[in-house]
């Protein structure tokens, strides 16, 4: 936030044109927003089964969400389109968009890489759950992993399988051996399946890898306008939300970030995954519950795809993918702070 209001007032000092003191103000709003939900998710869950329970329901909304995202996939209807909410006018949110020949699927995203984001991040929550939590239905526990796991196969995103292979690599070490053997021909016999099920499938996906790709190409030739930019203004940005989409579309949030905030505001912003994530590892030894000690590598696995993804999008421009990112992150402080509070055996 300091560094927020730092680039305010870098940006607040120089002439603007209109867009740009509209966005920079925003940016403020947006900043509270990303803090309110980092801080009330930090401080405002009073308990270890209060926790256990946010995380419950975040990962069956999420099994939810990729459900509707297969629901579009296979039907290429949108559904999203078709809600009528008044006061509200239509605009072009829940449109599908076409690769290789399949529906990319947004469930209700905004885009493509969000929907992937979102799935990245919440599915080793729900692959923890699935494996620990003795405390609720087997279909409630496996519910979310197979729509979110089969939504990130078919999802026709580079990000999306990025998102779970970092999850996964994160997640292995605290795995028994049985459980990776079990993950693993789980994988190859899920693989099989969509190679069977959805012809070409697989071929495109293999493509997505193959560089190939314009979006890579636009991703790589936009160095050079952010090494101009930077040099403006290197140390506190240009103000947070200034450099407009119209101008460049960069597609990663960290380059983004160093324009509007310089590197003060991008050293803070990468700050947040990654105290989050040394702080759950450090927190897991003082749990005895054999659930609240798998959710701390869980919470790391999800701030990690996060991380990554990040730098894949402008993630703080989609409220799915902030929101989720900023909770998760919410969640680390939780488990942080409750370590050494007294817990339960039992989360019913």
């Amino acid at each position: 936030m300091a560094a927020a209001l730092a680039s305010y007032a870098v940006g607040a000092s120089r002439a603007l044109p209109s867009a740009e003191i509209n966005a920079l103000n925003l940016g403020l709003v947006r900043v509270a927003a990303f803090a309110g939900v980092l801080l009330v998710a930090t401080d405002g869950i009073p308990n270890r089964e209060r926790l256990i329970k946010l995380v419950r329901w975040l990962c069956f909304l999420g099994g939810m969400f990729a459900a509707l995202g297969l629901l579009q996939f296979f039907t290429g209807q949108s559904f999203v389109e078709k809600l009528n909410i008044p006061g509200l006018t239509v605009s072009d949110f829940g449109a599908l968009q076409d690769r290789g020949g399949f529906n990319r699927s947004i469930s209700t995203a905004r885009n493509p890489l969000e929907y992937a984001f979102v799935l990245a991040m919440t599915l080793p929550l729900a692959l923890t759950l699935a494996l620990y939590d003795n405390g609720s239905r087997l279909l409630v526990r496996w519910f979310p992993v197979a729509t979110m796991t089969l939504a990130a196969l078919l999802s026709v995103s580079r990000s999306a399988i990025i998102g779970v292979l970092v999850a996964v690599v994160v997640l292995m070490p605290s795995w028994s051996p049985a459980v990776r053997r079990w993950a693993g021909v789980t994988a190859v016999a899920l693989v099989g399946i969509v190679w069977v099920l959805v012809p070409g499938m697989m071929g495109t996906i293999k493509g997505l890898f193959g560089g190939q790709d314009p979006s890579l190409k636009s991703r790589t030739d936009s160095y050079d306008i952010v090494s101009t930019f930077v040099e403006m203004n290197p140390l506190l940005g240009r103000g947070f939300g200034t450099f407009l989409p119209e101008y460049r579309i960069l597609d990663n949030q960290y380059l983004v970030t160093l324009i509007d905030m310089g590197v003060v505001g991008l050293v803070a912003f990468c700050a947040i995954p990654a105290v989050g994530f040394i702080a759950v590892i450090a927190a897991r030894s003082h749990y005895a519950e054999p659930l609240l000690a798998k959710l701390g590598p869980a919470l790391a696995a999800s701030l990690a795809a996060g991380a990554v993804l990040t730098g894949f999008f402008d993630a703080l421009s989609f409220p799915q993918a902030a929101g989720v990112l900023f909770l998760v992150a919410g969640l680390c402080g939780s488990y942080w702070r409750m370590r050494d509070s007294q817990g339960t055996e039992r989360y019913a």
